[in-house]
């Protein structure tokens, strides 16, 4: 069925979207108007709303309540209607919006605060309002060449479906990145957002998050790079993606086959270097941008150097509503103790998001106020935690932060995945190097395999780790230095890694083999910058030949 208007509205205001829908069809006609009657949560649902059904229609009016910030649907489904406007060269053509509130602080892109803007008072007036302007639009949402799914380049991150709020941030990204969104009065690069902020905030999944939903902005696709790691060997495999015949040739080769690749797609394509440490130069940080003009660029930093660079978008903590949310969404509260738990939780973890996340899954498994007792422990060794971490976590609430991620480690029955990371670096881990290493402290394939995936499962479980798409696992740096510092991995893990990976490396000499050993070669790298033993520098040699194999 083909409808003109798509009426987006968080499911906490049906009634007053459901009046608003009557009073539409009662000047447009029955059946102009969708009206989604299911409260829709996940990516996978909303991205098929959004092809099936706004593609269909000619406008989507928007019921800008404060709880429509907090809706990741509603948001998805404003976000469609607006690049498929920007693609015409007027977003508002495309989108308007009721407010139901008093301010009008709560609504974004800011554009909207402006124009198009319509009252919830008298809903007769503000439909016959919409009429009057859908009457000016000739052709369905879908004539908008926006409608697509995105190309990714790269290791593919999959944002987690308890990303919540940042709904400010995520335009003010697309600000910096386009012509559209919130205007910046900043004389930077309109081309180059920096996401700054500390451990844990959630820089990464921002990052992520704003690739899928503002994907069809960038018809040339997505690149993914690890600015953590070393550039030169990602380009290479960029290069191979993208099937170019100078993929296996040097550095400066690859770059400017990659350069005229990227350059001749004449399409907009996304860039993201993603954790550039905070100790990079002006020259390094340059050298993260994409290589050409028609690329955009998001580098997510820790660090603060770069004024000037880009447009910097600051993270801070999570407001109460969306620490709420995040804290909750596993197992909401049941009655009003846990409710008033909840809210010490949020104020005792001064909304970190990695803090929440690992909070509430430990909920699940202890409850409320068991979880609450864990992050307020005030034991000298969560103390020592906290000042241990230093910059990485807010001011004022260090020890119940420290409090929950110790907490969570201890629970586990089996921390051998997290002593794992603890000894690797920052990079994702591959499901293979689990198992060896597992397999190789068994002395039996069976059994190795069967014990990796019982702490794989376990840590994921307490969100200790993240399960990706590529069959890695992603564990946070607070989470590794946490493991570090106050439950350390036994003595000899380190060394029987090195020799897993001399055992398997040697294949590298194959080139065949390197679509499987990439993902391990982050890791390799990471044990290798220390290289005093022998075992070590043979390690250093496999990854040189690599390199070599690589051209």
């Amino acid at each position: 069925m083909t409808h003109t208007v798509f009426l987006s509205y968080p499911h906490a205001d049906r009634p007053a979207a459901q009046a608003l829908h009557a009073a539409l069809e009662d000047v447009l006609g029955k059946n102009t108007v969708f009206i989604d009657e299911h409260d829709i949560r996940d990516a996978a649902s909303i991205s098929d709303t959004i092809t099936t059904t706004i593609g269909r229609c000619k406008l989507l009016v928007a019921w800008y309540s404060f709880s429509y910030g907090r809706s990741r649907a509603c948001q998805w489904e404003m976000t469609a209607a607006w690049l498929a406007g920007e693609a015409e060269g007027d977003p508002l053509k495309r989108v308007m919006a009721v407010n139901p509130e008093a301010g009008v602080e709560h609504i974004h892109p800011a554009s909207l605060r402006d124009a198009r803007l319509l009252s919830a008072k008298d809903v007769k007036d503000t439909a016959r309002r919409i009429a009057d302007h859908v009457k000016t639009l000739e052709s369905p949402l879908s004539a908008v060449p926006r409608f697509q799914g995105e190309t990714w380049h790269g290791r593919r991150r999959d944002s987690s479906n308890r990303f919540v709020g940042r709904v400010k941030e995520l335009w003010q990204v697309h600000s910096a990145l386009s012509n559209g969104g919130e205007r910046s009065t900043v004389m930077v690069r309109a081309d180059t957002a920096r996401v700054q902020g500390m451990g844990g905030i959630g820089k990464s999944l921002l990052a992520e998050e704003y690739a899928r939903r503002f994907a069809a902005a960038y018809p040339g696709g997505i690149v993914w790079l690890a600015a953590n790691q070393e550039r030169n060997p990602q380009l290479s495999a960029l290069a191979e993606r993208f099937g170019l015949p100078e993929a296996t040739e040097g550095p400066e080769r690859v770059a400017a086959a990659l350069q005229r690749h990227l350059g001749g797609l004449k399409k907009a394509y996304l860039w993201i270097a993603d954790d550039l440490p905070s100790t990079a130069s002006v020259d390094a940080f340059r050298d993260w941008l994409a290589p050409t003009g028609n690329g955009r660029t998001i580098i997510t930093t820790r660090g603060i150097r770069w004024k000037g660079n880009g447009l910097e978008v600051p993270l801070d903590t999570l407001g109460d509503d969306d620490a709420r949310v995040l804290l909750t969404t596993r197992r909401p509260p049941r009655d009003n103790a846990e409710r008033a738990a909840a809210e010490a939780l949020i104020t005792a973890l001064g909304g970190h998001p990695l803090a929440l996340d690992v909070a509430g899954a430990s909920i699940v498994e202890r409850g409320y106020a068991r979880t609450l007792e864990d992050a307020t422990d005030q034991s000298q060794d969560v103390l020592d935690l906290a000042a241990d971490l230093g910059e990485d976590l807010p001011t004022g609430h260090e020890k119940s932060i420290a409090a929950t991620l110790l907490h969570s480690i201890r629970r586990l029955d089996d921390r051998g995945f997290l002593h794992l990371a603890a000894v690797l670096g920052q990079a994702p881990i591959p499901l293979e190097l689990v198992e060896e290493v597992f397999t190789a402290q068994a002395e039996d394939e069976k059994i190795g395999r069967r014990d990796a995936a019982k702490a794989l499962s376990a840590a994921r479980a307490e969100s200790l780790s993240s399960n990706l798409e590529d069959g890695t696992d992603l564990v946070h740096a607070l989470v590794s230095r946490t493991v570090r510092l106050h439950a350390p991995p036994p003595d000899g893990l380190r060394e029987l890694v090195v020799a897993v990976m001399n055992r398997v490396l040697p294949d590298v000499d194959d080139i065949r083999t390197h679509d499987r050993l990439r993902p391990w070669l982050p890791q390799a790298r990471a044990l290798t910058e220390e290289a005093e033993d022998e075992e070590t520098l043979t390690l250093l040699g496999w990854v040189g030949r690599y390199a070599f194999a690589r051209g």
